[in-house]
């Protein structure tokens, strides 16, 4: 088994990806998500990879596009409550589902420390819908735990 991780800028290629986790937030949360549009996620693509903050990439299983990464380098101010600090964000990791269980979620977190690591950054953030709890399982097992819990009270 072969994995490659490459940076991208290809807006088109991460859309056409992004589409299997877009319809799986459409079908948990149909009030929040919208369904996937390639045209409309591509524009948010090419929005995103404009600002030098934001990373992503690309991974290859035995030659073929499997899945991607996006991160984004958040700094924080220092206020009166709290100490600056710059943060990785990972906003975005989809893999395909022929390719899961590969090991290539595994190298794409592997590249997110690299890059948290090239920015001296000393903490990486992800959060995940709660009813994607696949997602919960796998970050959880790779490390991630859990900081800070929101809760909605939804207005009828």
């Amino acid at each position: 088994m072969k994995i490659t991780i490459e940076k991208t800028t290809d807006a088109l290629e991460l859309a056409k990806l992004n589409e299997s986790v877009q319809n799986i937030h459409h079908e948990l949360y149909p009030e929040k998500f919208k369904p996937f549009n390639l045209f409309e996620i591509q524009k948010a693509f090419i929005q995103l990879l404009s600002s030098e903050n934001v990373y992503a990439y690309l991974a290859k299983y035995e030659g073929e596009v499997a899945a991607y990464l996006l991160c984004i380098v958040l700094e924080r101010k220092e206020t009166e409550f709290q100490y600056r600090q710059s943060v990785l964000l990972i906003d975005q990791v989809c893999v395909l589902e022929k390719y899961r269980r590969k090991g290539i979620a595994k190298e794409l977190l592997k590249r997110s420390v690299e890059l948290a690591q090239e920015n001296d950054i000393k903490e990486i953030e992800i959060d995940y819908w709660e009813k994607n709890r696949s997602a919960y399982a796998f970050f959880a097992a790779n490390g991630f735990e859990n900081q800070k819990n929101k809760m909605v009270l939804k207005m009828m």
